[in-house]
Order: structure tokens, then C-alpha cells, then sequence
């Protein structure tokens, strides 16, 4: 993961990175870094991520028929915007009619007052459609969230919305430093690695509109070659690791260099590769290695998702060094490869 300071010279994303004590929530390269950064800006919001601050957001008309988020203030990098309750869940249309129709008044104007993307089909299937937002990164069931659910689509977003199935909330966070009346994005389009075409296609497909973000309207060349890549590296690990680990190796650093080019400051894209360099160096037999991008996995997962989430949980008693020997993954490959260690 990158240092919290923007203004590292370093920035190197293979560094262990120091935890600062007072919001457990920014990650610094140096000392220096996190002085520097103090001095700056942490300061100013280090106390806001153990107390919820004021209002960070207002919701804005852009257009006739459409709203957006906009921030109220500066938000940093990793802080908390907002997490609240769905007022309605679903899967299938029936479901979603009938829970409808047992809304309260109020809950039934959130929903009534958002857009329809999709016309041709029932309004209220075609809003739940629209705005429901899957209720954790693999589910079938969508939620619509009075605000979190208002937020537009950005390929290169400054938010990102996760699901805490402990507390039954979505959260919302910045990736990135966000300013004050500037519009809170997320990215619906979950394959990351995606180039233009492939996302243009995925969104209008999926949600009925043609992309026009800074992003798609450029329509990067160089980008778009190193998307492909990335995806052409992703794509062969699984099979990598045990079959070819230090050909492997070497390419997931280079997806990690790359994530940082295309998403810089994106912790949440980050810690899968981490946790692929953890389990390479666990075909290599290198315990040192494997302990240490398992702890920058572990870190850049529990930045966003929270002391509840599943990942976080399952690998907090492996981070000490003396255990990562117990961990499931080291178990299976010393099952598959005869490893007595």
C-alpha cells in the first residue's frame, strides 16, 4: 500500500508501513512521513475517525431527472463518509414489488424520488435496478440506500461502497483525498481491470447508460494496454503459483506497480494482490515474505472493511511471524507439494 503522505518521495508499496496510534487508520513509511503529514493535514482529521464529525455530504440536482452527492467539506483518504440501514432488499421482482408495498410514507418517497434508468419495464423494478447496490461483493440480494444509493458512477471513482454483514449497514469511504462540492463517485463497474470498450459495454448493459467519465471519454491507449496486461497476468496465477511460483512472482509485482499507476491510493484494490504475493511466497517456502504481504493485505483490507469483516477476522491470529506457519493456505500447499517444512 502507498503512504498516507501525498507528498512521499519514497512511496514505495512494498514498504511495511507504521500505524498511526491516535485513529488507527493512516499507514506512514517513515516517521517523517507521518510528521510531515500531521503538519498538513492529519491533524485536522486524525480525532474524526474515532467521533463521527458533521455532515461531510449534500445531495445536489445535476440534472432534470438526476442527483448526485457532493462533499461538504474536505474528506481524506480512508475516512468514513457515511453508513446506514437499506429500507428495502430483494432479489427477485416479485420480492421487490411486495416489500414495496409494505414500505412506510417515508421510506416509500426516498424510494419514489429516485431515477428510473430503465422505462421499459416496471418503475419500481426499473428504480430498484437502478440503485440497489449488492449487500456484500458476491450476493444476489441488492439494497437501496437512502443516500449511499444516490451516488453516480465514476471509472475512476474517489469512493468506494462496502458491506459490514456483522452491523447490517453499507459504509461508504474516500480513496482519496475529496474537496469540498466535489461530487462523490463510486465505481458500479466491480471488474477493475477492465479496458474502455469492456467497461462502456459492462455499463450499458448492466445499468442502461453510456459512460462518459473523464476516464472513458479520453480513452487512454496506454492505459487501456496496461488494463489488458493486468488482466493477462490476474488471469494466470491461480495456476502460476504452484505450477510456476518465480515466473509468478515476478508478475504480480508487476500488477502491483501497475495498480499503482492506474489506482493510485486504492487500498482496496491493493490488498488482492498482497494476499497473492502471501500465498506465492507460501509455494516458495519463504515464511519471512509470506508474513510480511499477508500484514500489508490485512492492513489495507481493515482500513475499509472494518474489524467485522470476515477477511480481517479469519487472518488476524496469523500476523505474528511465529504462526504464519498455521495458516490454511501453508497447510495446503504442504498437502500439495509434499512440503514438511
Amino acid at each position: 500500500m502507498n503512504c498516507f503522505n501525498e507528498n512521499c518521495k519514497k512511496n514505495d508499496i512494498f514498504t511495511k508501513m507504521m500505524l498511526c496510534k491516535g485513529c488507527y487508520k493512516s499507514y506512514y513509511c517513515s516517521r517523517l512521513c507521518q510528521k510531515e503529514h500531521w503538519k498538513n493535514e492529519h491533524r485536522h482529521v486524525c480525532k474524526m475517525h474515532k467521533k463521527e464529525c458533521e455532515k461531510k455530504y449534500q445531495i445536489k440536482l445535476i440534472s432534470s431527472n438526476n442527483n448526485g452527492l457532493f462533499a461538504t467539506k474536505t474528506i481524506y483518504r480512508a475516512e468514513k463518509i457515511i453508513s446506514e440501514k437499506s429500507i428495502l432488499t430483494g432479489q427477485s421482482e416479485a420480492d421487490i414489488l411486495s416489500k414495496y408495498m409494505k414500505l412506510n410514507q417515508q421510506n416509500k418517497t426516498i424510494f419514489d424520488n429516485l431515477h428510473n434508468q430503465f422505462p421499459e419495464i416496471n418503475r419500481i423494478h426499473g428504480i430498484f435496478k437502478t440503485h440497489a447496490i449488492p449487500l456484500g461483493e458476491n450476493s444476489n440480494i441488492g439494497g437501496i440506500f437512502p443516500i449511499i444509493s444516490r451516488c453516480n458512477h465514476s471509472c475512476k471513482a474517489n469512493a468506494i461502497s462496502l458491506w459490514d454483514n456483522i452491523d447490517k449497514v453499507e459504509k461508504l469511504f474516500a480513496i482519496k483525498k475529496i474537496n469540498p462540492n466535489e461530487e462523490i463517485r463510486v465505481n458500479y463497474n466491480k471488474d477493475y481491470l477492465n479496458n474502455t470498450q469492456q467497461r462502456i459495454a459492462q455499463l450499458q448493459q448492466q445499468f442502461n447508460f453510456i459512460c462518459n467519465c473523464e476516464c472513458c471519454t479520453q480513452n487512454d491507449e496506454q492505459s487501456n494496454k496496461n488494463l489488458d496486461y493486468m488482466q493477462s497476468i490476474h488471469s494466470g496465477i491461480v495456476t502460476g503459483m504452484p505450477n510456476k511460483p518465480e515466473q509468478t512472482l515476478l508478475q504480480i509485482y508487476d500488477l502491483l506497480k501497475l495498480i499503482k499507476f492506474e489506482f493510485p491510493n486504492n487500498d482496496h484494490i491493493y490488498y488482492v494482490s498482497c494476499y497473492d504475493l502471501f500465498q506465492n511466497y507460501i509455494y516458495l517456502q519463504d515464511k519471512k515474505n509470506a508474513h510480511k504481504w499477508l500484514y500489508n493485505a490485512y492492513i489495507c483490507s481493515k482500513i475499509y472493511l472494518g474489524e467485522n469483516d470476515d477477511f480481517v477476522k479469519k487472518n488476524t491470529k496469523y500476523l505474528s511471524i511465529e504462526r504464519i506457519h498455521t495458516h490454511p493456505t501453508y497447510r495446503f500447499t504442504q498437502y500439495s507439494q509434499g512440503y514438511k517444512g
